[in-house]
């Protein structure tokens, strides 16, 4: 059985497989092993690793789901929402090709339910600031 690393495992909720790779590279390259990521590229499969594990850090696709109306936002509520929920606690990071982001997450009554946003115009320094400011320097679970 695997020891989980001292501050929990991140979950990456992104259902286009480049960005999704692309997310996962850049976190190890913080010294996170790949093995303390996991992935979710559909609502489905990250509501079954939500239920099953408590995560220290949850990077959401906004946009997740292809009929428009975005699962992201809907997953941030089932979390934020129930108290029992074994994510409630977790830092949940908002993945968005929103240049809005910030008032989208405003306009959805979202804003105080997570922690930050990454725009999809990948920048490694902001990810690695994210990764340092809600996962190393947290407290572990």
């Amino acid at each position: 059985m695997n020891a989980l690393p001292p501050y929990g495992k991140i979950l990456v909720i992104e259902d286009n497989p480049l960005n999704l790779l692309t997310l996962k590279a850049i976190i190890t390259r913080q010294g996170i092993d790949k093995n303390d990521i996991d992935t979710a590229s559909d609502s489905a499969t990250a509501r079954k690793q939500l239920t099953e594990r408590t995560y220290r850090l949850i990077i959401t696709d906004f946009d997740l789901g292809s009929n428009g109306q975005g699962a992201g936002p809907q997953l941030i509520r089932e979390i934020r929402n129930d108290s029992a929920h074994p994510n409630f606690n977790s830092s949940i990071i908002v993945y968005t090709s929103s240049v809005s982001c910030q008032q989208d997450l405003v306009d959805l009554d979202l804003h105080e339910l997570v922690q930050d946003f990454l725009t999809k115009k990948v920048n490694a320094e902001k990810i690695r600031l994210v990764i340092k400011e809600h996962y190393t320097e947290k407290q572990a679970i």
